[in-house]
């Protein structure tokens, strides 16, 4: 396969992920993900380097067989990343309610990841809602919004995390994310993972964020250690020539 998509040559070699780096890599590059192989080490898409996330969103896959994916990244040949933390916020359903969050309801002793408690998920989950004008008033142009959790469920759901944003008078944004694409086994924790690029600039002043879990079938699920972060994200690409 390697020697196929190299064009017959005897050149191409294997990669990890920590082994890559986009900064200093040439000639062809392929991103080749086994379903298989990520299952076996417990790794899902949140654990991906960012080049990798980047050329997964997107290309389309080459080929898509037997659990196998294979993207072309030629058009990656130089990132540079700078991420700061401009805000992080966890619930873990345990101590006081933290601020910007609503209060917990439905809380589970009896089913949890960590510590005490977990939140019983209803038609919603405990909810996350932000202010953005601090943000749009210092100036940032853009920033990623990134939502983590640790989910539990114990049959099929159409359960939605959603990234949203809205003011007094509009809907502005509603940014649904299904829940089970790292779904391994029912009645087991696994961890999600949901994030989506927000540009500040089209916001008005007055913009609030919301993040929280939709589960409209009213499934039975359980999340716990739910998390916000809040960050700047720059990403300078230059294509092969």
């Amino acid at each position: 396969m390697m020697r196929y998509y190299a064009g017959f040559s005897n050149n191409g070699r294997y990669q990890s992920f920590d082994e890559f780096n986009p900064a200093n890599s040439c000639g062809k590059k392929l991103l080749i993900l086994n379903h298989h192989t990520i299952a076996l080490s417990g790794m899902s898409k949140s654990d991906f380097p960012f080049y990798a996330n980047y050329v997964i969103d997107t290309q389309k896959p080459k080929c898509d067989s037997l659990g196998i994916k294979i993207y072309e990244a030629d058009s990656l040949k130089n990132i540079i990343q700078h991420t700061d933390t401009l805000f992080f916020s966890i619930n873990n359903f345990d101590s006081a309610v933290p601020k910007y969050w609503s209060k917990n309801q439905q809380l589970s002793e009896k089913i949890r990841y960590s510590g005490k408690r977990s939140n019983k998920v209803g038609k919603y989950s405990a909810t996350f809602r932000y202010p953005l004008d601090s943000l749009i008033c210092a100036g940032y142009d853009t920033v990623m919004v990134q939502v983590s959790a640790f989910c539990n469920c114990y049959s099929n759901t159409s359960c939605l995390a959603v990234i949203s944003l809205e003011n007094q008078t509009n809907n502005i944004l509603w940014s649904p994310s299904t829940i089970t694409d790292n779904l391994r086994a029912y009645s087991h924790w696994y961890k999600f993972y949901f994030e989506k690029e927000i540009h500040l600039k089209e916001l008005p002043g007055d913009a609030m964020l919301a993040a929280y879990f939709y589960n409209k079938d009213h499934s039975k699920l359980f999340i716990d250690d739910f998390g916000v972060t809040i960050c700047t994200k720059q990403t300078e690409m230059a294509e092969i020539e």
